[in-house]
């Protein structure tokens, strides 16, 4: 079973590196490309005014694969593609070395592999995935330490997760989490202080070097993505890992009640199961039980979920939402597993309530293996149809370089490619392109509206995306009549 969990996660990491590489690049990654990469020098990664989409190690790896490997998706998301592969093997080290039963392993392995949103962020360059790795590898010293008792692994868990909060911001609120953990069962075995100064400094360090500058210049409004209440985060969380793709992966056409019945069971189910994992917790930390995953994965869980419910009611935080609550995508199937793995040997009552819980995690990585797919990245379906349109618009160009104008969010994408090919016969897409006077318009569907308000002829059209021009044969006849339009 140890190796053909192996092969499978290396199936799994040719299917990252095939999407790295064929998928079209999105906004996110264009709009950090365009702000940190093209034409900056490497310091700037530092000095530019902080945004929320800077992930300062993440960023700081882009920079170098495209100035080495120029200007392509693949080289922007080439360390992320590293940080995949080393997830993988994270994930199957560290469930071979924690659970005694294979089986637990692998159906740790499917969880933390499988979940589709997790999948995504192994290809994009975005920093989750770099920090997931991190954290997996941090995770995986910190319980090696107390096993093996051997010091070097002490400090690879700290620098790994100093490095981790470097890549993703979104993790230091874990990571707090598992150090809080480590320091915890440091001073429950008695240990002298100096170990933990060490692990602390070895974490400290690293992330202080990389995010003392650019946090420097944080404002609190930069931080706008999240939910409003902890039921939409529970929700939201659930809904991106068993409903990613908008279908039920089981009964494709019965969506809407599978939809229901998910988001009803999670509303009282997730929480209740929370509530088990910090009570088996605190019994394993009174009883002085043996250090296991565990006393990890549920510390690092029930302290990360603390932190947000009290930050966002002392501080008004946002709860997570999407991407920003993969930490929590990871910890709690992990708790889950490491949860029924402790009690599988109690008594017969106890079993009873482990065995369908097994059972659920079971059904939950069938629902993942079947959402798996080769597609296009889920949260941006509309990037897909870049490529197509400019190809388009390339097909009738004429003269002199074209102009193009419509949804904003197509702006960081265009203007990638444009710099990416050298395209000559392309002018650069501003920063207000939803006006009239351009040759072409890329229009989100949701702006439709503008195809009659701008007087445009629709050339192509995705389920996504429409690409449009002003009606012939006079443009500039029809200016006078789109500037007075409503």
């Amino acid at each position: 079973m140890k190796y053909a969990a192996a092969l499978a996660l290396l199936a799994l990491f040719a299917l990252c590196a095939y999407r790295a590489a064929k998928q079209a690049i999105t906004v996110d990654e264009a709009y950090v490309y365009q702000k940190y990469i093209q034409g900056k020098r490497p310091g700037e990664v530092f000095t530019i005014r902080y945004d929320s989409a800077n992930h300062v190690l993440q960023t700081l790896l882009a920079y170098r694969a495209v100035h080495t490997f120029g200007r392509s998706e693949l080289a922007i998301r080439l360390p992320s593609l590293i940080g995949a592969f080393f997830y993988f093997l994270g994930i199957w080290r560290l469930s071979f070395y924690a659970f005694r039963r294979q089986a637990f392993a692998a159906l740790t392995i499917g969880l933390l592999a499988l979940n589709p949103l997790l999948l995504d962020h192994m290809s994009l360059a975005r920093g989750y995935g770099i920090a997931l790795a991190l954290f997996t590898w941090s995770l995986y010293y910190g319980l090696r330490f107390f096993r093996e008792h051997r010091t070097r692994d002490l400090l690879i868990a700290g620098v790994t997760l100093g490095l981790c909060v470097a890549a993703n911001l979104t993790f230091a609120i874990p990571g707090v989490g598992l150090a809080l953990t480590v320091l915890l069962m440091l001073r429950r075995q008695n240990r002298p202080v100096r170990p933990a100064i060490r692990y602390c400094l070895a974490g400290i360090l690293p992330a202080a070097l990389l995010l003392a500058v650019p946090l420097s210049s944080v404002a609190r409004e930069q931080f706008y993505f999240g939910n409003q209440d902890l039921r939409g985060c529970i929700m939201d969380l659930c809904d991106i890992s068993l409903l990613y793709t908008g279908k039920a992966p089981i009964t494709p056409d019965d969506t809407v009640p599978y939809h229901t019945k998910i988001r009803a069971a999670s509303f009282w189910l997730f929480p209740a199961m929370l509530g088990v994992i910090a009570l088996l917790w605190l019994w394993s930390l009174r009883t002085r039980a043996p250090i296991g995953l565990l006393q990890f994965a549920a510390g690092s869980l029930v302290t990360a979920v603390l932190f947000l419910v009290l930050g966002h009611q002392f501080f008004h935080l946002l709860y997570p939402y999407d991407r920003t609550g993969l930490y929590l995508i990871f910890l709690f199937p992990l708790a889950v597993v490491a949860a029924i793995d402790l009690v599988w040997d109690w008594d017969v009552a106890i079993k009873a309530i482990a065995i369908p819980a097994a059972l659920a995690m079971g059904l939950v990585v069938i629902a993942y293996g079947l959402e798996l797919h080769s597609g296009p990245f889920v949260e941006w379906p509309f990037a897909d149809d870049v490529k197509g349109h400019l190809a388009t618009i390339r097909s009738h160009v004429s003269g002199k370089p074209v102009r193009l104008g419509g949804s904003s969010v197509f702006q960081y994408m265009v203007n990638f490619y444009r710099d990416a090919n050298r395209w000559t016969w392309l002018e650069r897409m501003g920063q207000n392109p939803r006006q009239p006077g351009f040759d072409y318009y890329l229009l989100l569907l949701e702006d439709r509206p503008y195809v009659d308000r701008f007087h445009l002829r629709v050339l192509s059209e995705t389920p996504d995306s429409i690409l449009a021009e002003p009606l012939t044969p006079s443009r500039e006849g029809d200016k006078s009549a789109v500037l007075s339009a409503p």
